[in-house]
């Protein structure tokens, strides 16, 4: 009987790793954690755009309760691997200047929001959470790769 060089097993181990490797996805998978509380702060912002139509004051608290939220949400994102859309979604939402904190800063300072106004941004804050939301969806396939393109160049990563 013939028996391996020594080389072979290494180099039989490395092929197999190298194709264990290649199976990784390349985006993070589905998690139901993740698409709940996704879900949950889409509900929660679109109520806090509802009772806009009451001073700020009286939601102050339901208000630092969602941004408390959002916060968790965003640790708990950042924590998953090769989750880094789904965090740059979320750094969106938490900017100073997102469409999160625009609302909440021009609710504070008129006490009030215009039912105008509170459309718009409930229809705006819907389309980013429905991308949050779409695009952990989109994990659920486990097994599948997802190409991710980048707009700017239309490459696939």
């Amino acid at each position: 009987m013939k028996s391996f060089p020594p080389r072979q097993p290494k180099f039989i181990l490395l092929v197999f790793l190298s194709i264990v490797a290649g199976c990784a996805p390349l985006i993070s998978l589905f998690d139901d954690t993740a698409y709940r509380n996704a879900i949950d702060l889409k509900v929660d912002f679109s109520f806090l755009v509802e009772s806009s139509d009451s001073t700020f004051t009286s939601y102050a608290k339901e208000v630092r309760e969602f941004r408390k939220n959002l916060q968790k949400a965003y640790e708990y994102e950042k924590g998953r691997y090769r989750n880094e859309l789904t965090v740059q979604q979320y750094d969106i939402l938490l900017s100073p200047d997102g469409p999160l904190e625009g609302f909440f800063k021009v609710w504070r300072e008129n006490q009030r929001t215009s039912m105008v106004y509170r459309k718009e941004k409930k229809e705006l804050a819907a389309q980013i959470f429905d991308e949050i939301l779409t695009l952990e969806k989109a994990k659920r396939r486990e097994g599948i790769r997802l190409r991710l393109i980048d707009p700017e160049s239309k490459q696939s990563k």
